[in-house]
């Protein structure tokens, strides 16, 4: 590189320093922007919690409000599930009470009638039993063959 003269070393100083004068007025720019900037972001970040914390409260409102007509519309429905299954349990009772009065009426004379013919069946039947071990204890026992 060659040597530079004297006039062209002090005129890139000069450009240098003028550019460095620039410099604080470039910066007291740039931090008004960025002041600037920070105003607007905050102002901006305020508008959006003020409308969601709206917003929230208007869905809160809302849900409250439909719940409550939920909880009105099941209890409604639960009492007339109640209504409906005690009807239905008292016509039960009373048809069971109908038929177990009918039956004890009518099975008082068949329950003896039942007993006795069980009584006479159950005797038959140790008395063909008692037969068959009379058959058994008297038929030969057969020996086996040898071959």
């Amino acid at each position: 590189m060659p040597p530079q003269t004297l006039g062209s070393r002090v005129e890139g100083l000069e450009e240098r320093v003028t550019r460095l004068e620039e410099l604080p007025g470039r910066l007291d720019d740039l931090t008004s922007q960025v002041s600037q900037l920070r105003t607007e972001m905050r102002d901006e970040f305020s508008a959006v919690r003020t409308e969601m914390r709206t917003e929230f409260a208007a869905v809160r409102a809302e849900m409250s409000t439909e719940f409550a007509a939920v909880r009105g519309e099941m209890r409604t429905e639960f009492a007339a599930v109640r209504g409906e299954m005690r009807t239905e349990f008292a016509a039960v009772r009373t048809e069971m009470g109908t038929e177990f009065g009918a039956v004890r009426g009518e099975t008082g004379e068949q329950i003896g009638a039942l007993a006795t013919q069980m009584r006479v069946l159950h005797e038959d039947m140790i008395r063909r039993i008692a037969l068959l071990q009379e058959g058994l204890n008297r038929a030969p026992r057969r020996t086996s063959r040898k071959k």
